[in-house]
């Protein structure tokens, strides 16, 4: 086991596109679980993820996990917080699809 700044010493950087944003860093966590539609997203990336666990040593594992990762960023979060109303709400809908879509396919993958 190293620290984050070994790691960092070791292996080097890397800045990823996908997760490139400071809102977090300046607004905080709560804005991006503040609300149910952010919680209800969070307990359903949670399950995807346990159940990708599940079919590593299938074909389209990485894929799946790569599509599972972009679903993580920040910006999905606060596009459904209280701020954006009715924004909010149609984002969080597409969202969900997106993510109940990914689920059907990791499922049937471990079929």
């Amino acid at each position: 086991m190293i620290k984050p700044s070994e790691a960092i010493s070791r292996f080097g950087s890397l800045r990823l596109p996908t997760l490139g944003t400071e809102q977090t860093i300046r607004y905080g966590m709560h804005n991006a679980v503040g609300n149910h539609a952010q919680q209800l997203y969070l307990r359903e990336l949670v399950r995807v993820g346990e159940d990708l666990a599940e079919i590593k040593e299938k074909r389209s594992y990485q894929r799946l996990k790569q599509v599972f990762g972009y679903l993580q960023q920040s910006e999905i979060l606060f596009s459904m917080g209280p701020g954006n109303t009715r924004e909010g709400y149609e984002r969080a809908v597409n969202y969900y699809s997106i993510l109940s879509d990914l689920r059907r396919a990791v499922l049937e993958e471990g079929v």
